[in-house]
């Protein structure tokens, strides 16, 4: 998958720079600590609901982690568990980043940014992994019926970077899987019908469909 490629990278970028922790909330059913190539000496941190950290728990309790991995059971929409949460993660931290991968696109925009108060409020967090995705999209998913666990699909910031601004970070390295599949040799595999269409759209919309979805690395401002 695409985004894998891309958020992997932009782990192994942070991790480079300095980076000795890694907090993914809502991790679900992630193994990159058991997947990835990393330093001993990193700590990873997972937030999860219970039932998904006693699953992994569960599941991988014969695996051994390339890093110091830990898991937190927290419901990260109840303000209070959120916040303690995000501090037991970078309790010992230097410098941590965070990841939402898929995450975000489920929340409603004040939720959204409820998260990216309490992500600035911890110093150590110095970074953030981000999707995005633009608005005709999510109308076109929500068209569809399609739903995570019974949640819709939620739009957006009409502009992240100025909403993420508004929070205390700033928009850097985006990244769109449209164009970061072609250049890994995985190309969008649109419909056959719509191959001549998206031949003769103007070129703005043909841009628009390359940009329409991909992630994003906020750093402090």
């Amino acid at each position: 998958m695409v985004r894998t490629v891309v958020i992997d990278r932009y782990l192994q970028e942070a991790i480079a720079r300095g980076v000795d922790t890694v907090v993914n909330l809502g991790a679900g059913l992630d193994t990159r600590p058991y997947r990835m190539t990393l330093p001993a000496s990193l700590s990873w941190v997972e937030v999860d609901m219970p039932k998904i950290v006693a699953l992994k728990e569960d599941r991988l309790a014969g695996e051994t982690p390339r890093c110091r991995l830990a898991r937190i059971a927290a419901d990260l929409s109840v303000d209070d568990a959120r916040r303690a949460a995000l501090a037991e993660c970078v309790a010992r931290a230097r410098r941590a980043i965070v990841l939402t991968e898929g995450v975000l696109t489920y929340l409603p925009l004040e939720d959204v940014a409820k998260l990216a108060d309490d992500v600035h409020a911890q110093a150590a967090i110095g970074s953030w992994i981000v999707d995005f995705s633009a608005p005709f999209l999510n109308r076109a998913v929500r068209a569809r019926g399609v739903k995570f666990k019974n949640a819709p699909i939620r739009d957006g910031a009409r502009d992240p970077a100025a909403f993420y601004a508004a929070h205390g970070w700033r928009w850097t390295e985006p990244r769109h899987l449209v164009v970061e599949g072609e250049k890994i040799g995985r190309p969008v595999p649109w419909p056959i019908w719509f191959r001549p269409i998206q031949a003769l759209l103007p070129r703005r919309a043909q841009e628009a469909l390359r940009t329409m979805l991909g992630y994003a690395l906020l750093v402090r401002a």
